[in-house]
């Protein structure tokens, strides 16, 4: 039911909040006094060209 669903959605729910909110912090070659990197999770839902045309893929798609 909703219930058990909302439930069990709330700790990934929380947890893709604080990446956003808080961010990561990580050191790699070019940054290595680190870097804070924000996180977003976006959902598409449609039809792969149009999906591809959203997300900026649109051009793999172009036959030459």
């Amino acid at each position: 039911n909703i219930d058990q669903l909302q439930h069990f959605m709330q700790k990934y729910v929380d947890d893709v909040l604080a990446l956003y909110d808080n961010g990561i912090f990580n050191k790699t070659n070019e940054h290595p006094d680190g870097r804070s990197i924000r996180v977003i999770l976006v959902a598409v839902f449609c039809n792969p060209p149009a999906m591809c045309h959203v997300c900026g893929f649109w051009n793999h798609f172009k036959e030459e």
